[in-house]
């Protein structure tokens, strides 16, 4: 009787530990096979920030993103989403595990729009078309001093 209590109690608590987080990964392929790249972002008044970021820019890196993610290795890896020319495409957080930040930057770099993207909700798109997205942990945005109308810049050639 006691071992069926355990186990009832144990079968009873899995769905707590996949709603936490429990399934969640440090790294995927999709992710080790980015590029990591040092970029800055001048402007709004502060001084230059720099960030090291993992480049998704072939249509399979871009399709996974953050999914399946653990938060740690979203914060440790903010991810800049490169397109050949601008688009409109939307954003979905189908398999991410955390609430994200993400920035629309134009055809020069330069920060459009925000949206904070929350996990279990619908698409994100900006009105307008965009060149770059930089996806971040929430919240990061305001610690780091990233905002719109700042400029991105590579720090090594493009």
């Amino acid at each position: 009787m006691r071992m069926r209590t355990i186990c009832l109690c144990c079968l009873l608590l899995l769905p707590l530990t996949a709603a936490t987080g429990a399934d969640c990964l440090e790294s995927t392929a999709a992710l080790e096979s980015m590029e990591q790249r040092s970029v800055r972002f001048l402007g709004g008044g502060s001084e230059a920030l720099e960030l090291i970021v993992r480049v998704a820019e072939t249509s399979r890196q871009r399709a996974a993103g953050m999914q399946h993610l653990c938060e740690r290795s979203v914060r440790d890896n903010p991810m800049l989403f490169r397109f050949q020319e601008p688009v409109q495409h939307a954003f979905h957080m189908q398999n991410v595990q955390v609430p994200l930040d993400i920035f629309f930057l134009d055809e020069s770099g330069m920060i459009l729009s925000r949206q904070r993207m929350v996990p279990g909700e619908g698409l994100y798109r900006p009105d307008h078309s965009f060149r770059y997205a930089l996806e971040l942990l929430a919240g990061e945005a305001e610690r780091l001093g990233l905002e719109e109308g700042m400029q991105l810049r590579p720090r090594s050639a493009d």
